[in-house]
């Protein structure tokens, strides 16, 4: 095994323009880097820079006699095979279980080989086997590992990105009187259950900016470039709960009045359709209320197909919302 040896001054630096650009205060709960070589770890690192890899495990007798396991919440930097920082990624879920407790998810989002449970469970055994051979630790097929999810924090790789007209970003606090206006609109909100007063709005936008921070992506803001106009928002989203692909990702958008009927929505969205292209997601959906044409006239040109109808749980029998149309849009071949 080649260990990486993380460059310290760099490393510094690096979590230094993190925190002042975010207000971190503190030190980051640890540094390391992936894998057992500086090939492995520069290929890696550029997994997570993608928005591929969000999941990693390491043996637990590893992290144990290192006096540390990591917990939700933590901070870490991850560096390169030069030992050069790479991103700064938190902590998301932490499980402790035997190497053969993996699940279909949890290889795919691990995001190595072919993101199979088959190929992780081969991988990740062949690597344990070096491991175990290079620490002088007993060999074990099925070891304890401590399987932990994250997303990357910094750089943000995919908070903000321009398109011809629009400039797509995270949302500031700013933004809440034109969203607050946008979402008062009868006509924006014709196709929604009920126009939002500024209190909802509000908690509408603090959980946007809450998916960008659980998930890695999101609805950006989007304004237009040349005189820096709000104009909706447009992006990524988890499919609700109750819905058929509940948590897979939605692309969807909202857009001001006076934006509609200038293709906005399409140049916005297909930006998001790359985002998850680069994540490697497997597909895409979209849905709305079959009455909601011009919606449905997006997703069409974003290369959505008709998937199914359905009957929104979220609302009762007979309710001018309840049938929804689904859209959807194959990125990649794996299924699970």
């Amino acid at each position: 095994m080649e260990a990486v040896e993380p460059d310290r001054a760099a490393v510094a630096a690096f979590w230094s323009s993190f925190c002042a650009q975010t207000g971190r205060t503190g030190e980051p709960a640890d540094v390391f880097a992936f894998g057992d070589s500086a090939s492995m770890a520069d290929e890696l690192a550029d997994l997570v820079l993608a928005g591929t890899k969000r999941a990693t495990a390491g043996a637990l007798t590893d992290h144990t006699d290192e006096g540390f396991v990591p917990a939700v919440g933590d901070h870490a930097v991850v560096v390169r095979g030069d030992g050069s920082p790479a991103a700064v990624l938190r902590t998301t879920e932490v499980r402790v279980g035997p190497l053969s407790s993996v699940d279909d998810a949890f290889a795919w989002d691990e995001g190595e080989g072919d993101r199979t449970r088959d190929g992780w469970v081969a991988g990740h055994r062949a690597f344990f086997r070096r491991w175990f051979a290079a620490t002088g630790k007993p060999a074990d097929e099925d070891p304890e590992l401590v399987f932990e999810r994250f997303v990357l924090v910094w750089p943000d790789v995919h908070a903000e990105r321009t398109t011809a007209r629009l400039r797509l970003r995270r949302w500031r606090k700013a933004d809440r009187p034109a969203f607050a206006a946008m979402n008062a609109d009868p006509a924006v909100m014709e196709h929604l259950p009920e126009v939002l007063d500024r209190s909802r709005s509000d908690a509408l936008l603090d959980h946007l900016d809450a998916v960008w921070d659980e998930r890695g992506a999101g609805l950006w803001a989007v304004e237009r470039r040349t005189d820096g106009v709000f104009l909706g928002w447009a992006g990524l989203n988890p499919m609700p709960e109750g819905t058929p692909p509940a948590g897979e990702w939605e692309v969807g958008w909202r857009f001001v009045r006076e934006a509609w009927g200038h293709g906005y929505a399409t140049e916005a969205a297909r930006e998001a359709v790359e985002v998850a292209r680069a994540r490697q997601e497997p597909r895409l959906w979209s849905m709305t209320v079959p009455a909601n044409v011009r919606s449905i006239a997006v997703m069409r040109r974003l290369g959505l197909t008709f998937d199914r109808t359905f009957e929104h749980p979220r609302f009762p029998v007979g309710h001018r919302l309840r049938e929804h149309v689904l859209y959807r849009l194959d990125l990649a071949p794996a299924e699970f």
